[in-house]
């Protein structure tokens, strides 16, 4: 094997936590740094009692969130990795759907830069704009993050791991899913035993698959997210343009009304804003097929209502099933209804 060198890019064999460097030395606490199989890379390698350290940033972390890691341990619980030079995607990572080219690392840049100037948008404008920030304010968080999830925190991970908190037979410990991570975090669909078997046990290993997606794909997503947003019904005009330049947009196209995809309704600003618990309720980030990724083709802001009215099916799905219905009920349909279903039919290329 060839020995480490700094711009090398390796990847764990298991979550583990690590304490980030600082100005002063390490952080006080531990975090989950160290993920299994999201690629690292080795920024520096320091001398300590002629033993290398080798300094490691991970994918999932902001560029300046750096850990250390002893020669010792990188041995034992990282593999390495290769750079295909034609195109420069990384060879050799384990767990994720696609490829991973090194250009996500400085992608990751690019998503935060989105976020904070969003973020700014909402600080600035609370009293010219309050409606519209509200919508951002509200919802920001589930555009950049992976949605919550039940998780063992990491006082009761290390009790477990230093044997001070003991199982009865039935009870399960552990949960593979983090609460709230990155989108380009390694995905995880295990069974609970297939995860306990695993060497990061009971540590978690990644996010739920269809939360996934890549930097260069969380940012296509996010604008297209926010052109929806500018694009709301009773949006001001000076506001929208704002929010154009953020995700540079501002030349594109112009589009009409923003409509929910389920019933095809304009998604009106104003009843965000003036309906009580709207905030919750009245809008809603939706998925075309909710198996599917975080990606533009899957995902838009609709009504509430009809993302339940949807449930956990996809938008085929539920043709399928009214098409059924509407078959083998045909008598309960009106002369107006067949005219109408059949109008529609027929406007429908196939």
């Amino acid at each position: 094997m060839n020995t480490p060198q700094i711009g090398n890019y390796y990847a764990p064999n298991k979550t583990n936590l690590r304490k980030f460097n600082t100005a002063n030395g390490e952080s006080k606490n531990e975090e989950w740094l160290q993920i299994v199989n999201v690629p690292c890379k080795i920024v520096d390698i320091k001398q300590n009692e002629n033993k290398n350290e080798y300094v490691l940033n991970s994918f999932t972390s902001a560029s300046i969130r750096q850990f250390v890691v002893p020669e010792e341990e990188f041995s034992k619980e990282f593999y390495p990795l290769t750079v295909d030079e034609e195109n420069g995607v990384l060879k050799g990572v384990c767990g994720y759907p696609v490829d991973i080219n090194v250009s996500e690392f400085e992608s990751r840049n690019k998503v935060t830069e989105i976020e904070q100037k969003l973020k700014k948008f909402v600080k600035d404008h609370k009293t010219t704009h309050p409606a519209l920030v509200k919508v951002i304010e509200d919802k920001l968080f589930q555009l950049i993050q992976t949605q919550g999830a039940p998780y063992v925190k990491i006082s009761e991970f290390k009790e477990y791991k230093e044997g001070k908190k003991t199982l009865t037979a039935l009870e399960r410990f552990g949960e593979q899913v983090f609460n709230r991570n990155s989108r380009w975090c390694s995905p995880t669909s295990l069974t609970h035993s297939e995860y306990e078997k695993t060497l990061s046990y009971p540590a978690p290993l990644g996010i739920r698959p269809k939360d996934f997606a890549l930097p260069s794909e969380v940012i296509e997503t996010t604008k297209e997210l926010v052109m929806q947003i500018a694009y709301f019904k009773n949006v001001d005009p000076e506001a929208r343009h704002m929010l154009l330049s953020i995700i540079e947009c501002d030349h594109c196209p112009p589009r009409s009304d923003h409509c929910c995809l389920y019933c095809g309704k304009c998604v009106d600003l104003n009843d965000y804003s003036s309906s009580y618990m709207s905030e919750t309720n009245y809008i809603e980030i939706c998925h075309r097929d909710p198996n599917d990724r975080f990606l533009t083709r899957n995902m838009y802001w609709g009504h509430g209502d009809c993302n339940r009215r949807q449930g956990g099916y996809s938008e085929a799905d539920r043709i399928r099933e009214g098409l059924s219905l509407a078959a083998r009920n045909i008598e309960l349909l009106s002369k107006d209804d067949l005219t109408v279903l059949i109008k529609m039919i027929a406007q429908t290329s196939l």
